[in-house]
């Protein structure tokens, strides 16, 4: 579902949430899903989504945010999931404000952890173009860092999984060396199946 899909075609209830293993997020910010035209232009109280993908997951289904201007905190703080329950449910803190790093220069994240998600994908990752400062909660399990910050980190909600993936999918942060690498279908399948079987 596209960001300016969401208020027409993301599920309104937990009910529309059932069918699906694992929730997704990438850069799509917190008011999307919480000013809705009813709300923002009507005043009308009605559900709110992501108190639904919280409880969705605390029921025992999967969900990864991903990283981007519009995600976390994302820039000048515009995102604005540190102020949502879905705060509650990361593996990790997020900053106030504007939590971008921007690495013009290339990073490469580095592995920190053997776990099934990164199983068949070899070292070392293509670099990126920046990343959120984010910083790993108790209990959290760190698979990837980025000039020792998470990069990429599981843990668990209720009886669901979670994970946390601090850059992007795509371009700009996402670089074609990123988007075009032999592991990139791998890694992404691998994580969502492993954030899906939680219900397993």
């Amino acid at each position: 579902v596209r960001s300016h899909e969401v208020a027409t075609r993301f599920p309104r209830s937990r009910d529309g949430l059932a069918r699906y293993d694992t929730i997704v997020l990438s850069d799509v910010g917190a008011d999307t899903f919480l000013l809705r035209p009813e709300t923002l232009k009507q005043s009308k109280i009605i559900g709110n989504p992501l108190r639904d993908i919280a409880d969705h997951v605390a029921d025992g289904a999967g969900f990864l945010m991903v990283g981007g201007y519009l995600s976390f905190s994302g820039f000048a703080g515009n995102a604005c999931y540190p102020n949502t329950v879905i705060a509650d449910i990361l593996p990790v803190d997020m900053l106030r404000g504007d939590d971008r790093i921007e690495r013009p220069d290339g990073v490469h994240p580095e592995r920190s952890a053997q776990h099934p998600v990164l199983d068949g994908i070899s070292d070392p990752w293509p670099p990126f173009l920046g990343y959120q400062k984010l910083s790993a909660r108790p209990g959290a399990e760190v698979l990837l860092q980025a000039d020792a910050d998470p990069f990429l980190a599981l843990g668990r909600h209720g009886c669901g999984r979670v994970a946390a993936f601090a850059s992007d999918c795509s371009p700009h942060w996402g670089t074609p060396e990123f988007v075009g690498w032999t592991h990139y279908g791998r890694f992404w399948s691998q994580l969502v199946d492993w954030l899906g079987q939680a219900r397993d």
